[in-house]
């Protein structure tokens, strides 16, 4: 009802230019909302040029780092080193963990495979100068 009462009081022109207005509203409202559109597009890209460019497409945020990469001696000592303090922990009473080193082939054993090698090898070069006669 009061809202019919204050369309009465409101003359043609007044009435035109309000529907003007809320069409002018409605524009901005949408050309705001395409402005946010354009402003995330050109953000994505922004980030690809920075990957391109060597940046890893985060500006303001650090690098992630490289993983170390341990030597398996490395892991092992580390690994050892852990038995140590838990065994501490735990009250074991127990030898200290010995570190080992690889295991070694005998001088007999590193001839066998030596030969082994020399033989596959020559049979190898026999049957590769055989097919080359033919």
């Amino acid at each position: 009802m009061i809202f019919n009462r204050l369309l009465r009081r409101l003359s043609v022109r007044q009435l035109q230019d309000a529907i003007r207005q809320k069409q002018r509203l409605a524009k901005v409202s949408q050309l705001d909302r395409q402005l946010e559109h354009h402003q995330r597009e050109a953000a994505k890209l922004q980030r690809k040029i920075d990957r391109l460019m060597g940046g890893d497409g985060a500006p303001g945020l650090p690098k992630k780092r490289r993983q170390r990469r341990l030597t398996a001696e490395a892991r092992r000592k580390l690994s050892e080193a852990a038995k140590r303090r838990w065994a501490k922990v735990k009250g074991e009473v127990r030898a200290a963990v010995k570190l080992s080193k690889r295991r070694q082939f005998s001088a007999e054993g590193l001839k066998k495979i030596a030969d082994a090698a020399r033989r596959r090898w020559a049979k190898f070069r026999a049957e590769k100068k055989e097919q080359q006669v033919q």
